[in-house]
């Protein structure tokens, strides 16, 4: 099966397992069952680009779009796709909310008419709109659509600009008119203490209810703090990452690498040496949780256990003492709700690991019926996984990532999206070859991907 053009109908089937099976965690995640099944999706019809055929009509107030193909598997998936739009603009229920123009067109759903009629081959959609503005939004839209169905999986991670407002202002400039505290973020009026949400780890005030899911969708919009300075939970996680991260990496290669040895070491040594001061700035993340500093206190005993067997050249023992701090780490996060998008990556790194390994050293002829279903299983659970990763690609300004950063990241994301595909498609059709090097390729970009997060 070719990578790019592979059977529409095992995707599909795919897809539809990937809703089914999905691990329980994907919702504590904020991976529900209606997100699940509209990225596998979103999915399956770029990994079938090339077999959809999509048309542009522009209207005085909007669009006209026709969008088919000749696969009765991949019509399946252009109808239920569009009908699952249809709903979640009418509910509000955003999609891409990293992508600047997906965050405007949802902050005006209100203003827009979709009508949708199925077609023998797919599915022609008519959305128009009475505001000027939003008849502009929807035409960048169905541009930006047309892309992704030219770049395929490709485009999947690609930002798209919102048209400028009329008047000379963006499409995203802050809108904020009062605190949080004493008034409210959308309003400016004084608050009512009987309404409040937790924002991104902080208690949020508002005068009414009706503006607590204008903030929960577009924070940035509307807090200062969470566009520029992310929650304070947040920078301490990302801080000492920063210096984690590559001690975790380096004692990592440093175990086939007998180059990578001098950092490894150096790098668990500025890690133990960081710890006190990272502990008290972690500490101060969730002060009122009675487990977090014995949580920590069990950190701090893994990094010193790290680096006294870096310093000993024993990598493997170093490495395996520093993986059990992130799993630490993010049991806490869990516990205490922060959403921190390197957890999902942890959760991912754990079938992703067991695949690489089933399959690393192999010969084809090794390759047998047992092999095969465990490489089946793990890769179902990765799939799922990375669902998650997929729905939640990380603020650049919240993060703190350079545009090199940013930049990396979304390449490595698309190439382990390409990875994971073109492991399922050796699974189904590829010789023994092809499929154990397709389990060990997985690994590369999500190396790329994680290490972004360290400095």
């Amino acid at each position: 099966m070719n990578q790019r053009n592979g059977s529409s109908h095992f995707t599909a089937l795919v897809a539809l397992v990937l809703v089914l099976a999905a691990p329980p965690q994907l919702a504590a995640q904020g991976m529900g069952r209606g997100n699940q099944q509209d990225m596998a999706t979103i999915h399956a019809l770029l990994g079938n680009n090339t077999k959809i055929k999509r048309t542009v009509t522009k209207l005085k107030n909007g669009v006209e779009t026709l969008t088919e193909s000749s696969d009765p598997a991949v019509v399946a998936m252009i109808q239920a796709h569009a009908a699952a739009m249809q709903a979640r603009l009418k509910q509000r229920r955003p999609i891409r909310q990293w992508d600047p123009l997906f965050v405007e067109l949802f902050a005006n759903a209100s203003k827009i008419t979709f009508a949708m009629e199925k077609t023998e081959r797919g599915v022609r959609v008519v959305e128009t709109s009475k505001d000027p503005y939003v008849v502009t939004l929807i035409q960048w839209h169905a541009e930006g659509v047309n892309g992704f169905v030219k770049e395929g999986m490709a485009g999947m991670h690609k930002e798209h600009p919102a048209p400028p407002k009329p008047g000379g202002g963006t499409a995203n400039a802050f809108a904020g008119m009062g605190d949080g505290v004493s008034t409210c973020p959308v309003t400016g009026e004084p608050v009512s203490k009987d309404v409040s949400a937790a924002i991104q780890g902080r208690t949020v005030y508002f005068c009414c209810a009706g503006c607590v899911e204008k903030v929960r969708a577009e924070p940035a919009k509307y807090l200062k703090w969470a566009r520029a300075e992310g929650t304070p939970p947040l920078q301490s996680m990302l801080a000492f990452d920063a210096v984690y991260i590559p001690a975790l990496s380096w004692t990592s290669q440093a175990q086939t690498d007998p180059d990578a040895a001098v950092k490894a070491v150096a790098s668990t040594k500025a890690l133990a040496q960081r710890w006190p001061a990272e502990r008290a700035s972690l500490m101060e993340a969730f002060p009122s949780d009675s487990r977090w500093a014995a949580e920590l206190d069990r950190v701090g005993r893994q990094i010193a256990s790290g680096a006294k067997q870096a310093e000993a050249k024993e990598f493997a023992g170093a490495h395996e003492a520093l993986e059990a701090v992130r799993l630490i780490l993010m049991e806490g996060r869990k516990r205490n709700g922060l959403e921190y998008f390197v957890d999902r990556l942890t959760a991912f790194h754990e079938p992703m690991e067991a695949i690489v390994l089933a399959a690393k050293g192999k010969r084809p002829s090794q390759l047998d019926s047992r092999l095969r279903a465990t490489l089946e299983l793990e890769l179902l659970h990765a799939e799922t996984l990375w669902l998650a990763v997929d729905a939640q690609i990380p603020d650049a300004e919240r993060y703190g990532l350079t545009p090199q950063q940013e930049a990396r990241l979304r390449r490595a994301m698309t190439d382990e999206t390409t990875a994971l595909m073109t492991l399922r498609s050796a699974l189904a059709t590829g010789t023994p070859a092809q499929v154990l090097n397709a389990a060990v390729s997985l690994k590369p970009p999500f190396a790329k991907l994680f290490t972004t997060f360290g400095r």
